[in-house]
């Protein structure tokens, strides 16, 4: 919104929604010359944008600052908050009350990096997926072998809204050209997620598109060990869904919330994994 309601929104029954800010006072933004602002808004294809990267040995904080018109669409690599490779160096990092609006390619994306904490954030808009975990498999041999999980991550409190269809290849070693969802949790150990609220993704007719999705895939996967007081509701598909033939570890997911998802509200998709719900 960019002005005052007219009519008062009691926000009750079947009309609860969510509310994030997205402005901030300091702001990471994409010039792109002639561009019109209408079209980069309604067409996620033209949404070809400057990105960040944290490297290994990196050091420092995300907080509290507006990042609109980040990422590049359909680029690997090319995130609008991207903890890359940072392995056990990005112990202790937070990711905490940031906006990320208008997105070429995923609002935060952590790649083979430990111990990070993202918290309080406001995501609207983006191409595939919003907060992406990201493995790294070797595939040379006979079976793919994990090389590099992002160990001990948190996901808190953080709000997920309208993420679009993009054909994107997953680094785990899966190619997922349809699959669309707020929140995408693979492949990592330690993860907590709790008191996430995944709303309104849409796949264009491209495929599924879910609130939370688990990696589907022939690597050991553990979609995370704890599962908390999440929430997913108006999705085009599912609101939880997972595809887990093989987990390391059990998955609890206790007090979660799915409501009025155009799909089922948890759809277990494969069943060689420990569940407790």
């Amino acid at each position: 919104m960019d002005k005052p309601l007219t009519y008062k929104h009691d926000g009750s029954g079947p009309f609860k929604g969510e509310v994030g800010s997205l402005t901030r006072n300091i702001l990471f933004k994409t010039e792109l010359l002639g561009a019109n602002e209408a079209t980069l808004q309604s067409d996620v294809g033209t949404r070809k944008f400057a990105h960040t990267m944290r490297m290994f040995g990196s050091k420092g904080d995300t907080q509290y600052a507006e990042f609109k018109y980040m990422g590049h669409y359909g680029t690997l690599a090319r995130y609008t908050i991207h903890p890359h490779l940072m392995e056990a160096t990005s112990n202790g990092m937070v990711i905490r009350g940031n906006s990320m609006w208008y997105t070429g390619f995923r609002w935060i994306n952590i790649h083979s990096s430990d111990g990070i904490l993202v918290e309080d954030n406001v995501g609207f808009s983006s191409a595939g997926v919003g907060y992406f975990v990201e493995v790294d498999v070797d595939n040379s041999g006979n079976q793919p072998v994990i090389v590099g999980i992002s160990d001990n991550t948190a996901f808190i409190h953080n709000l997920g809204v309208q993420t679009l269809s993009s054909a994107f290849e997953d680094r785990g070693g899966i190619v997922e050209f349809w699959r669309v969802s707020a929140f995408w949790l693979s492949n990592s150990l330690g993860e907590a997620f709790m008191g996430n609220v995944a709303v309104g993704t849409r796949s264009g007719g491209s495929g599924e598109a879910s609130g939370y999705w688990d990696v589907e895939g022939t690597v050991p996967s553990v979609m995370g060990d704890w599962f908390i007081k999440n929430e997913a509701h108006a999705n085009e598909g599912s609101g939880h869904s997972t595809w887990s033939n093989f987990r390391e570890a059990s998955e609890d997911s206790i007090d979660s919330f799915s409501w009025r998802n155009g799909g089922p509200g948890f759809d277990l998709g494969a069943y060689t994994g420990e569940f407790y719900v």
